[in-house]
């Protein structure tokens, strides 16, 4: 292998799009709560900058720190990964969802504000909207 072709190689251990997607969704969530990224990674045993790395996507959230996250954001895991979901009608690379952030923030901080049985039924009316009403 030349010098070029190995720096161009990227390992597998490498973080990827589902990697800064899923930080950007810890950024979001993070800052709706209005908690520092030192309150989050104290909370987890970690300091602010590894927090900064997952939201960046620079490193990688394992499964169990994702579950720890979600616990001490009081979300549900599956938040995490609705921005990642496959979508037939991407045609980028790899078929990601991206989300813009501040759209996203500002829909979940409104979302967040609404009574839970009023939530929990535009929450339904979303998901059958994106299902093209069916």
């Amino acid at each position: 292998m030349t010098e070029s072709t190995a720096a161009e190689t990227v390992s597998p251990r490498s973080p990827g799009d589902v990697d800064r997607l899923i930080g950007e969704r810890i950024r979001i969530a993070r800052k709706m709560r209005d908690i520092s990224q030192e309150r989050l990674g104290k909370a987890l045993g970690v300091t602010f900058q590894q927090v900064q790395k997952y939201e960046k996507g620079r490193n990688r959230v394992a499964a169990s720190r994702l579950i720890e996250i979600a616990a001490f954001l009081e979300l549900p895991v599956t938040y995490f990964f609705d921005a990642a979901a496959k979508s037939d009608s991407q045609a980028d690379k790899g078929g990601l969802k991206s989300i813009d952030p501040i759209t996203a923030e500002t829909a979940l901080r409104n979302l967040d504000r609404c009574q839970p049985d009023v939530r929990e039924r535009l929450i339904e009316l979303i998901g059958v909207s994106a299902a093209g009403g069916k």
